[in-house]
């Protein structure tokens, strides 16, 4: 029991760390803005040097990895490997790539209970480690758990759900986490009226608009995907290193001046969307395209990072596209543009992880708001159902 309460709090204190770190460099690059480049190419270069030369189990978001270990395909993994996947990891969130932190903090949560956990209770220790990691970086002990259900699991394999030890380390996890940074909702959401035809019906236009189009999504940005990692893994002489490093940061710098909310993980996308800061329909598209190119790229370069709230900022991006867009038609009161803002992370969400409860839950404490529960889900089941009907591949595949 000694060791899976240690499990709990260095999953904990791993996933406060990695936040802490990035929220500094915020800092940095706010105070010394004429020398965010500089940093962001000195961390760039570590981050490739780290991933190309100092090779570990854990690629990516590392979810293939804790997968892997779920189904007893298992890559051995040591203290060593975590600390030079942390390492890695926290020089390109703090370089401002449009990659997120949770998918690694809930790997390494998993990796910390796979290396201090007992053998004979493997499988166990990663999930505690896993549901730990999630309710410390997200604040959301209940949609851990769920993410650990339809994510990692394969579907019907219910008992991790019955597991008061997995609900207790989920909410011993949320509470180390809350102490340090609070128990505050990370955003308000307006009042809505639900009960309205005219909403109802755009909102069912919409989520099978993103449920169809998000099968479409996926194909192609696999197949992108599957090039780009073919290209940039080619060689991997320090010439080629050096050439592809001056590429990518050629491209970022020029995004980093032009477009700087098309840079870090997105959250603040989301959030500034929730609370109605839009922008003008042209500029938001333009956004959206710039981010999604960003992400692709990144993810397929195996940098440290995952898709998880940056999928979220996209779904929001394409609540906003459709409501400033409907709204030239269609009469939408600022309620109604938001909630087609939150619409958009779920439906989007759902459909791409192929995870609706994981989705709606974690909105209900984020916001606290109840009265979203019900809506979210009939709406992001909707999305789910018809990208799983067009295509049935999960993103976290082997």
């Amino acid at each position: 029991m000694i060791k899976k309460v240690a499990i709990i709090i260095l999953a904990s204190f791993a996933s406060l760390l990695i936040w802490r770190v990035e929220l500094f460099f915020e800092v940095i690059y706010h105070q010394y803005s004429n020398y965010k480049f500089i940093f962001s190419f000195l961390l760039i270069g570590i981050t490739l040097v780290l991933t190309r030369f100092y090779k570990t189990p854990i690629k990516g978001a590392g979810i293939f990895w804790l997968k892997s270990h779920l189904e007893h395909q298992l890559f051995p993994i040591s203290l060593k490997d975590i600390w030079q996947y942390l390492l890695s990891l926290l020089a390109s969130l703090s370089a401002l790539v449009p990659l997120g932190r949770e998918a690694p903090t809930v790997t390494i949560g998993g990796a910390i209970g796979s290396v201090l956990g007992e053998k004979s209770d493997h499988n166990e220790n990663i999930k505690l480690g896993i549901v730990a990691a999630f309710a410390a970086a997200f604040r959301a002990p209940i949609a851990g758990m769920f993410f650990l259900y339809e994510v990692l699991m394969h579907r019907g394999q219910i008992s991790s759900l019955k597991s008061k030890l997995l609900w207790s380390g989920s909410f011993l996890g949320f509470a180390i986490a809350g102490s340090f940074v609070g128990f505050k909702k990370a955003f308000d959401v307006p009042h809505i009226q639900f009960f309205n035809i005219k909403l109802i019906i755009l909102s069912l236009f919409f989520s099978t608009f993103v449920g169809v189009t998000s099968a479409y999504i996926f194909k192609y940005f696999f197949k992108i995907k599957k090039l780009f990692f073919k290209l940039s893994h080619e060689e991997n002489h320090l010439i080629n290193l050096i050439l592809l490093h001056l590429k990518v940061l050629v491209l970022f710098y020029f995004v980093m001046f032009f477009s700087p909310e098309a840079i870090g993980s997105g959250m603040e996308i989301v959030v500034s969307l929730i609370q109605g800061k839009f922008h003008s329909l042209n500029i938001t598209v333009l956004i959206f395209l710039v981010r999604a190119s960003l992400l692709l790229l990144f993810y397929s370069l195996t940098f440290p990072g995952g898709t998880f709230v940056p999928f979220l900022a996209l779904g929001s991006l394409i609540g906003a596209i459709f409501s400033l867009g409907i709204s030239q038609f269609i009469v939408l009161d600022q309620g109604q543009m938001i909630w087609f803002v939150l619409l958009g992370v779920a439906t989007f969400f759902a459909a791409m992880m192929h995870a609706p409860l994981t989705i709606s839950i974690l909105l209900l404490e984020m916001s606290w708001n109840l009265k979203l529960l019900p809506f979210l889900l009939f709406f992001s089941y909707h999305a789910f159902y018809l990208k799983r009907r067009l295509h049935q591949t999960e993103f976290y595949h082997f």
